[in-house]
This record gives structure tokens, sequence and C-alpha cells, in this order.
């Protein structure tokens, strides 16, 4: 609407703007910049950057050790006005400007990067992203994602696809294993399924890897995660596990059992009585499957377990409460 203003003074609208975002503590005028950007034209808009550049380029050279609400925040928030203004404009030399001017390059990099992909410069994009702080901590896949898609742009297959597996070997990323698979050469996507599977059986966290082998889907790979690493499944990820044992049920009992127990195990060890109603169905879950364990299972019957349990456990009488009324609303 304000945009269709007769005669409207955008130079004296970017002062005013510029005026109010210097007030503003809570990001609200900010948005003025996106919203307003046709009202501001490209007269305001030119103004709107220099009045921001000049307040930016006032502020002391960058410190190692500095103040940050007296300066840190105020180049931080003139930085982030600059690069929306940017960005209204899909101008992404303006945007780099932007980032560097409040150097912010450490942590804005893959912002620039998606910028420069964007924009049809994946080579300058791949140079961005080394200096992101991020790929020198953990595996970070929204910075391997950026270079994969410039790899692709740039023609460089074998490191998109080498990306790809390093990945899902970080990670257990199942997006990236499939996009792996689908590019290689026929028949060998069998062979690296396998050897991405025999992986995931030793990944460091048992919960990420039953969980991509759940979805993969590969349930025999999980029934045997299941049995080895029981004792490294936390009960307390009530989600997943309760997941898996659904999936785990039908042709894997004894796994199934032992995800079912870790729950009920869980939830009376924490004392949790909020999901005493849970465990006790978890518990019939349990008692379901307990006929259908092979006498070498290599683990206690349903009955045995439900003894000891009701020996550990037995105090906690909101639980068995619950446990005994299923159980007779189960005869009738």
């Amino acid at each position: 609407m304000l945009a269709r203003v007769p005669d409207l003074d955008r130079v004296a609208l970017a002062e005013r703007l510029h005026e109010s975002l210097g007030k503003d503590d809570y990001g609200f005028a900010a948005q003025i910049i996106t919203s307003g950007s046709e009202a501001l034209g490209v007269e305001g808009r030119v103004k709107l950057r220099e009045l921001l550049k000049a307040e930016i380029r006032r502020l002391p050279s960058r410190q190692e050790k500095e103040n940050w609400d007296a300066i840190g925040w105020p180049r931080a928030r003139l930085s982030a006005h600059l690069a929306d203004l940017a960005d209204t404009e899909c101008d992404v030399d303006a945007y780099i400007e932007a980032i560097q001017l409040g150097n912010r390059e450490h942590i804005d990099a893959a912002n620039v990067a998606q910028r420069l992909i964007a924009a049809g410069r994946p080579a300058e994009a791949l140079g961005w992203l080394d200096k992101d702080r991020r790929a020198r901590g953990p595996f970070d896949l929204t910075i391997a994602n950026l270079r994969i898609t410039a790899f692709e742009e740039l023609g460089k297959k074998p490191e998109a696809q080498a990306l790809r597996w390093q990945a899902f070997e970080a990670t257990l990323s199942a997006p990236h294993l499939r996009e792996h698979l689908k590019r290689l050469p026929d028949f060998e996507d069998f062979a690296t399924e396998q050897k991405a599977l025999a992986h995931a059986a030793t990944f460091p966290s048992a919960l990420t890897a039953l969980v991509f082998l759940v979805e993969w889907p590969a349930l025999e790979a999980a029934d045997r995660l299941v049995r080895r690493r029981i004792s490294e499944l936390d009960g307390r990820n009530y989600q997943w596990l309760g997941k898996a044992a659904e999936h785990l049920a039908e042709k894997w009992p004894i796994s199934a059992t032992l995800l079912y127990r870790a729950l009920v195990l869980s939830v009376l060890e924490r004392g949790f009585s909020k999901a005493y109603p849970y465990a006790a169905r978890d518990l019939a879950s349990a008692s379901i499957l307990g006929s259908r364990l092979p006498p070498d299972s290599g683990i206690p019957d349903h009955a045995a377990f439900h003894a000891e349990l009701k020996a550990k456990h037995g105090r906690k009488y909101g639980f068995w409460q619950i446990v005994e009324g299923a159980h007779e609303r189960g005869r009738r």
C-alpha cells in the first residue's frame, strides 16, 4: 500500500526507517526492510544502505575480546540489516559485503555459500564453506549438502559421491546413502549396501544405528543389533525403542521382547509414575511375545522376568494396580 502513495519521499522513508532500527531492541522494525522493500524503491534502499554502512564503520575495529553489548551486538545487528537489504535485491555480493562488515564470515559462511550456489557460483561457494566454523567440529550435514550441490554443479561427481558416503559414515544419514547407491554402477549397489549395514552395526550410538536399521529397513540387522547391544539402549528413548519393538515383533520376538522389557525397566527404575500406563502396556506386549520365545532364546521366559520385576519393584503399587486392572479386563 505504501508503495502506491503518490510523490512518496523514498529517501525520507529510508531515514525514518534507519532511525527506527536504531531504537528497536526486539527486531520488529527490521522486518520492514523486507516487507517495505517495494516502498523504499531503489532510491530508498540505496540511502538506507549508505546509512547502515556509515554506522557500522563508525564502530571500533573488531577485537579478540570486546564488549558485546556496546560493540559486538550493534555490529551484528547492523550487519544483519545490511544482509536483509541485500536479500531483498537478490544481490549476493551485497550480502557478502554485509557479512564481511560484520566480521561474521565464520558464522554466516554457509548462508553465503547457499546464495552463491543459487547465483551459479559454486566454486566461490566451496571457498566460503572452508571458512565455516562448523566444518572444524562434528560432521555437519548442512555443510555437506552445500558441498555436494557445489560439486555436482561443477561436474565433480566423484567428489560428490565420496562426500555422500562420508556423510553416511559419520551420521548414518539414510538419504545420503540412498543418493549414493542410486549413482553407483550396475551391480555395485548391493555390495555397498551390505557394507553400509555392517558399518551401522558398529556405529558408536546404538540408538542411532537402531533407528537407521528400522527405517531403512533392515530388520534382520536390527534384530542382531538389539540382541548384541541391548545394554546400550536407554529405555527413556520411548518413541524409538517402542517403534523398533513394533516392527520386530512379528518375526523377531526375542529382540522385540528385550526392547519392551527395557522400556518397562526404565520407567520402574526411575519411578516415573506418569508413564506407568505405558509401562503396563509394554509389559503386556512382552507377555504376548513370551509365548513365542524359543526354548534356546538365551533370555529369561516371561514368568521369570515378571517374578524378578515384582521382587525388585513390588512397592510400585500404582504400576501393579494398572497391570492387574488390565489383566482383569482381559479376563472378562
